[in-house]
């Protein structure tokens, strides 16, 4: 739907489909739902490297938020080639730890 209505936004797209009011409070949780995931993402690498380097847990927070911060300031297409970069590393990864 956002494709074929070319839409800058997520809104046009929910807007769309729910209309106007009932739009609005879907727009509000997917809003919330992504602030609360994007919270405890944080508390959860905060964690992750204070139990793997012993790094106070808001160092390991404070890390992530900076890597996030960063990568909102790039655009997709730059986003979607650091992933692509990135993921023959992992697949292969992976496959050392599983064989």
């Amino acid at each position: 739907i956002g494709s074929r209505l070319k839409a800058t936004s997520h809104k046009t797209a929910i807007y769309q489909i729910s209309g106007l009011h009932l739009g609005r409070i879907i727009d509000g949780i997917i809003i919330f739902t992504l602030f609360g995931t994007g919270v405890l993402m944080m508390a959860g690498a905060g964690s992750a490297l204070n139990q793997q380097f012993e790094l106070p847990v808001f160092v390991g927070s404070l890390i992530i938020a900076v890597i996030v911060a960063i990568s909102m300031m790039l655009k997709v297409e730059n986003v979607i080639s650091l992933i692509a970069s990135i993921t023959p590393f992992l697949i292969t990864f992976n496959i050392f730890i599983l064989a």
